[in-house]
């Protein structure tokens, strides 16, 4: 599990790198937070683990990581966007409204589905209930 995260934290850095981005100390944090979150999280989430964060840092860091296609905006709750590290699986998500449970789930929509686009983004947020809440 821990190579898997220093994986995960070693590629968002060099594609930063790579697009011409310093590594500094807020990117770092950054970075390293979202390599180790499983799943989706917020801004706010950021900022509750690094109390002492520039905020200007976070909030221009998670634009280009953003603009890089490095994370994905998923969803607008609670007032927040959530994102979640970028995955070469991609996949929706399904939200249980009561208790806030995120199913991923499995997107047959091809690739190429527009003739003269390329680089084609789409998210797609299912509400409902789950199992445990609808019972």
């Amino acid at each position: 599990m821990f190579k898997y995260i220093y994986v995960k934290h070693n590629w968002v850095m060099q594609q930063l790198k790579n697009a011409g981005y310093k590594v500094t100390k807020p990117r770092q944090k950054i970075t390293n937070f979202i390599s180790h979150h499983d799943g989706i999280f917020s801004i706010q989430d950021i900022q509750n683990a690094h109390p002492g964060l520039d905020k200007v840092s976070l909030y221009r860091t998670i634009e280009t990581l953003t603009a890089l296609d490095l994370i994905d905006p998923i969803a607008h709750m609670n007032g927040m966007q959530h994102y979640e590290l970028h995955s070469t699986n991609h996949h929706h998500h399904a939200l249980c409204t009561k208790c806030k449970k995120i199913a991923h789930v499995t997107c047959a929509i091809p690739k190429k589905i527009i003739r003269g686009f390329s680089q084609i983004h789409h998210t797609l947020l299912l509400t409902g209930l789950c199992r445990t809440c609808s019972q």
